[in-house]
């Protein structure tokens, strides 16, 4: 039977690795003790003993971390907690950047970024010391952080658009807060499942506005943000000389290099030229703008007659809405303001009446004058002329400024509005016009009156005719009514009649929708089609657009429930190749030319709208920043979707990588 033996484990490790001073007792070492009736007298001799005391001194020092270990230990802990603190910092300053606010203050400590951080602390514990000590929180490392941040959105922009064939360049100008040129630059593109991006890169501070700085700021944009200038194929600008002019404008000088990006005149700009037409043209339409422009100045601009107003407009006419600025620059928005004047004629004309009464300086003079104006008929005609013309114009700007407007459905639109224009240009709606305006002038203004008729003088009369004279009031503002709407009807007739890029879009619209309906193309491709030779195979084109009737006939068996019965817009065209698995490969040369057709921009508001996202971020008090800082900020406050996905883990594994002080206080991520 064997015996059981028991050994010392503290005694027989110090043995076995040479540890000891004092000889260790065998027993309990190497030979094992194993007389059980005095065990426990001899098991406390063993402990009491000075070789097992020195052993179990030996093992415990060796289980100990030195003083090396625990520094290493602490040290990590401390820089796992300032990684915390700064992807704290990181994420207050990404939301600063994306609602477009300030970070710094007029001082340190009221800046928005300490401020929320101290804000932030009741959730996170040890931020308020972090912040005490006050490390890497200066406006210097507050800059490099959103340049990596920006310099990231960018890269992510930049390689969605290079991954697309075919971009076009929408570009605007505009003055800042401080009258500083600012050129924008925009790129439209198309990606895989023909869903359209008009996307802001960057804000140029241009020295001259002459079309060959202009031209050269634009390709040195494109060769620093890798975007070849041979896959640009189309051009939406103003209609200022320097951008359109067919000999030397930015435009034919782009050409000169890539002759298929087509150039498009902004159809949201023809409808605002179409308008200054009619307002400047027209007696009655300029009149009523003036009036609405010097009296809303007249009352805005003076907190004490802007309280007189208020104060008359609650007794007379409560819940009317308040007077409007009048926009000098944008005609299509200009309805607000006119049927604000409107729906205040009585509190205008009150509040007028006591201003010229009780005032003594100029203000009460122009009071005078604007009240004689508006107590004349022809002045609230003309007040009711323009509200008709501008509502239905303002609703066709409104359609244009969308990115997915295509040149067909813009022309459609505008085709919606000269038509609704020309309805009321007969006798019958005139006369449905007059007798309501009429009716309600009466508490507001005169009966309505022919004016003084002027007669010519006799040096500048080359006729022995008289001058046309009217047979009375409402033959006059009938001849009135009949010119603002054939002004306004052939003034969008003529700019929307646009040559170049409009027809080049106009054909490629039409001949994917003529396809896609079975009309066959009969001949060769027009030239507006074969220009795009080297990006396209025509033959296969030609074969792929004879085949697309049954692409849609497929579609309808597959979805009976949503069958197309006619293809009226290119949108439809893509959901069909969209749903067809394998319909892009066999239909390559058509999606193609869809993706070049779709690029081609009728519009340039999103170079506008960049311009209201500079007047928020450059202010009056943000006026020094740099022109660098400034597009930093601009793209994350434009593109605040893609700002909201920036992984902060990589943001930080940047900053820290920059130099070794940072990584031996963060760590390394």
């Amino acid at each position: 039977m064997t015996k059981l033996k028991a050994f010392c484990h503290l005694c027989k490790y110090c043995t076995k690795n040479k540890l000891l001073e004092h000889p260790s007792d065998s027993a309990f070492v190497s030979l094992g003790y194993d007389n059980w009736k005095k065990a426990l007298e001899r098991f406390q001799r063993h402990a009491d003993c000075l070789s097992h005391k020195e052993a179990a001194k030996k093992v415990m020092q060796i289980q100990r971390p030195g003083i090396d270990c625990l520094l290493d230990g602490q040290c990590l802990k401390s820089q796992q907690l300032h990684r915390r603190m700064l992807y704290t910092v990181l994420s207050s300053l990404r939301f600063l950047v994306r609602q477009g606010l300030a970070i710094r203050g007029h001082d340190e400590m009221e800046s928005n970024l300490m401020q929320l951080l101290l804000l932030r602390c009741d959730d996170i514990p040890d931020l308020k010391r972090w912040l005490h000590e006050k490390r890497f929180l200066s406006s210097d490392i507050s800059n490099e952080v959103v340049k990596i941040m920006s310099n990231r959105l960018l890269r992510g922009l930049l390689q969605d658009i290079r991954d697309t064939s075919y971009f076009s360049l929408i570009v605007d100008e505009a003055t800042d807060t401080c009258h500083q040129e600012q050129l924008s630059i925009s790129v439209r593109w198309v990606d895989d499942v023909f869903e359209i991006h008009e996307t802001v890169i960057q804000l140029i501070n241009v020295p001259k506005t002459d079309s060959a700085t202009l031209t050269a700021c634009i390709k040195d944009c494109l060769v620093r943000l890798g975007l070849p200038l041979s896959q640009c194929r189309g051009q939406a600008y103003d209609g200022a000389a320097n951008m359109s002019g067919h000999i030397r404008g930015v435009a034919a000088q782009i050409q000169e290099i890539e002759p298929t990006a087509v150039y498009v005149h902004c159809l949201a700009h023809s409808t605002n030229l179409s308008l200054q037409a009619v307002g400047k043209n027209v007696l009655p339409i300029r009149d009523a703008l003036d009036l609405v422009m010097e009296v809303g100045q007249l009352i805005r601009f003076s907190p004490k007659r802007s309280s007189l107003f208020s104060s008359l407009q609650e007794q007379m006419s409560p819940g009317s809405p308040s007077l409007k600025p009048l926009c000098p620059t944008r005609w299509t928005v200009r309805t607000r303001a006119i049927e604000a004047v409107i729906a205040n004629y009585g509190v205008l004309t009150e509040a007028l009446t006591e201003i010229h009464d009780n005032g003594r300086d100029e203000y009460a003079l122009k009071a005078g004058g604007y009240l004689t104006a508006m107590e004349r008929f022809s002045t609230y005609f003309g007040l009711k002329l323009s509200h008709l013309v501008f509502s239905a114009t303002e609703q066709l700007s409104v359609s244009l400024q969308s990115k997915n407007t295509t040149v067909q459905e813009a022309i459609g639109c505008a085709d919606v509005t000269k038509k609704f224009l020309q309805d009321q240009r007969n006798d019958r709606k005139f006369e449905a016009f007059y007798l309501r305006v009429v009716e309600e002038a009466k508490d507001l203004a005169s009966e309505p009156t022919l004016p003084r008729h002027k007669r010519r003088p006799q040096r500048i009369e080359f006729s022995s005719c008289p001058g046309h004279r009217f047979e009375d009031a409402k033959s006059y503002f009938r001849h009135q009514y009949f010119e603002v709407l054939d002004t306004a009807c052939g003034e969008l007739e003529r700019r929307f009649q646009q040559r170049g890029g409009m027809s080049v879009a106009a054909t490629l619209e039409k001949l994917f929708l003529d396809a896609s309906n079975e009309q066959r193309i009969v001949g060769d491709f027009p030239e507006e089609i074969r220009q795009y030779s080297n990006d396209v195979n025509l033959q296969n084109l030609q074969v792929q657009l004879q085949m697309l009737p049954n692409l849609i006939k497929t579609y309808n068996q597959m979805h009976p429930s949503t069958a197309i019965k006619r293809v009226t817009s290119l949108r439809t065209l893509c959901e069909v190749i969209q749903s067809i698995s394998g319909s892009r490969i066999m239909f390559s040369e058509v999606c193609r030319l869809l993706h070049i057709a779709l690029t081609i921009p009728v519009t340039s508001a999103t170079a506008e709208r960049s311009f209201s996202v500079l007047r928020r971020l450059k202010t009056y008090l943000r006026s020094t920043m740099s022109q660098q800082r400034l597009n930093h900020l601009l793209l994350l406050h434009i593109h605040k979707d893609r700002t909201d996905t920036i992984d902060l883990v990589s943001i930080a594994k940047e900053f820290i990588s920059i130099n070794e002080r940072r990584l031996s206080y963060f760590g390394k991520i």
